[in-house]
């Protein structure tokens, strides 16, 4: 009985104060026609965003800055409900809003998006719009500013297992086709893998943009090739172009190359910002296809900017930057061969993993089972932030595999007594510095702001310059840049110094 009563008189009271509040009497508002808001800001700017995908939600806060509580006779998009934007005012949602109120010395938040139609325009292109607030007979505004970039949408429609989990992802070059994406439009990768079965060739300039967990796929007897340019290169990022998360590692997922009866060939490519860069991956039978990989950066990944499983690659003048978890993952065995490649992770993240890291094994019912393993390392630079950035982690091989590992005329860090290895480590420089173009500030300064793509050029000093084997170098006779490398003296890594950087598409 005694919890009814009080039950009833919560009931009664709460009622009392909805009618005390709802009678707010004119005399308790702020109705001095020379009133203004204030706002957050006056142009609400979004990232440049991809037609009909639409975009982050933005926010502006409404402040009354009078001692008396103000009536907002009118809030609405002026482009009404055929508007791109659309807002949600203090959690109503609607382009038009009447009525509202804001206490005194107080504030409101109306959050805003955006979704772009596509046009027949190729270049990035402005929409605008404007939020009117009427108050006391005032009319007040705040811009709404969008870069729409219009593009060709690759949005996934179909799935497979790989191997036990789905795979979503859209054909785009059907077995024995061959397919070519061109550089007038961008392409946008939406809701799974852009999935080759034949041939897929990108041109010089191209750009693709990738949204969370997509990426390429090169299913099983197929081939990528990405034709790049030193001028032109092509660009594969995730979606976030400006704003302060477009450095962001993660943002995608990775470009995937599976066994094949054709080669793969990327020249003079940028690859940053997804989970991993590359994965060339065996998944059903060792075949002979080679991925061909030259003039490429391949950079801040949140695991790994290579990883690859059992397979054969020919590197060149490659950048590999900092990546999350390590660098480069070589794993279950495989042919490889790394000529005048700079490695260097120095990611702000902590890691346990190498920047370099080998196996010629797999673990099946408790035991390592080796596999054939042939690596080559010449005129290149493994280093990091880390003690021990290179580690190859090898077994003993059975009667009937192989394992021939060579690194010469390398600078690396590691924890390892090379002595041991003669015949592994051939002119080698261990843990010095690289002395590495905009590494200095961004490390050593302890800086803790957000990752930022580095530069791994060689400065003045650099242990580096003029101690590689001119015999390598004559196979790759130009660098990155495409300068000519210094015989008989030529640098180590991906760049031949000249001491002053010039920051151009391929950096």
């Amino acid at each position: 009985m005694i919890k009814n009563k009080i039950l009833n008189f919560g009931i009664l009271f709460s009622f009392i104060l909805i009618i005390f509040f709802s009678c707010r009497k004119e005399d308790d508002f702020n109705n001095s026609s020379s009133f203004q808001l204030k706002f957050s800001t006056d142009t609400l700017v979004f990232d440049t965003i991809f037609a009909k995908v639409g975009s982050a939600t933005r926010k502006i806060t409404v402040l009354n800055t009078s001692n008396k509580a103000i009536k907002i006779n009118n809030i609405k998009v002026i482009g009404g409900n055929n508007s791109p934007y659309q807002i949600n005012v203090d959690g109503r949602a609607g382009n038009t809003q009447n009525n509202i109120e804001i206490d005194a010395n107080d504030s409101i938040y109306i959050f805003a998006n955006v979704t772009i139609d596509p046009t027949e325009k190729n270049n990035p292109f402005v929409v605008e719009d404007n939020i009117s607030f009427s108050v006391n007979g005032n009319q007040q505004k705040v811009v709404l500013q969008a870069w729409g970039l219009n593009a060709n949408y690759i949005v996934a429609d179909d799935f497979d297992r790989y191997p036990t989990f789905k795979l979503h992802y859209k054909i785009v070059a059907k077995k024995g086709e061959t397919v070519i994406w061109t550089n007038e439009r961008p392409y946008f990768i939406y809701g799974g893998f852009a999935r080759i079965n034949g041939k897929l060739i990108i041109e010089k300039g191209t750009k693709v943009y990738c949204y969370a967990g997509t990426g390429i796929w090169s299913a099983p007897d197929a081939a990528i090739d990405i034709n790049g340019t030193k001028e032109e290169p092509v660009i594969i990022q995730g979606s976030r172009t400006t704003g302060f998360d477009k450095d962001y590692a993660g943002q995608w997922n990775r470009i995937m190359i599976n066994e094949s009866n054709q080669d793969s060939h990327i020249n003079y490519a940028i690859i940053k910002n997804g989970v991993i860069g590359i994965q060339p991956e065996t998944k059903r039978i060792i075949k002979s296809n080679k991925l061909y990989i030259s003039n490429s950066i391949i950079e801040n990944h949140s695991i790994a900017n290579i990883y690859a499983v059992a397979s054969r690659i020919q590197g060149e003048n490659l950048v590999l930057g900092n990546a999350g978890q390590g660098g480069v993952f070589l794993r279950n065995g495989g042919d490889y061969s790394f000529k005048q490649i700079t490695v260097g992770n120095y990611s702000k993240t902590s890691r346990e993993n190498p920047a370099f890291y080998v196996e010629n094994w797999i673990k099946k019912n408790n035991q390592q089972i080796p596999f054939d393993l042939n690596l080559f390392i010449g005129n290149s630079i493994i280093s990091g932030k880390n003690t021990g950035e290179e580690y190859f982690d090898t077994i003993i091989p059975s009667q009937t595999t192989t394992t021939n590992i060579k690194i010469q005329n390398c600078l690396l860090s590691t924890s390892r007594k090379i002595e041991n290895f003669p015949d592994r480590y051939i002119n080698t420089i261990i843990n010095k510095d690289p002395k590495f173009y905009g590494v200095e500030n961004e490390i050593k300064n302890n800086n803790k702001e957000k990752e930022t793509p580095m530069y791994f050029e060689l400065t003045a000093g650099s242990p580096a310059i003029g101690i590689g084997d001119p015999k390598i170098a004559s196979e790759v006779p130009k660098d990155i840049k495409g300068n000519n490398r210094a015989l008989p003296k030529p640098d180590l890594g991906a760049y031949q110094s000249d001491f002053s950087p010039k920051l151009s598409p391929i950096r």
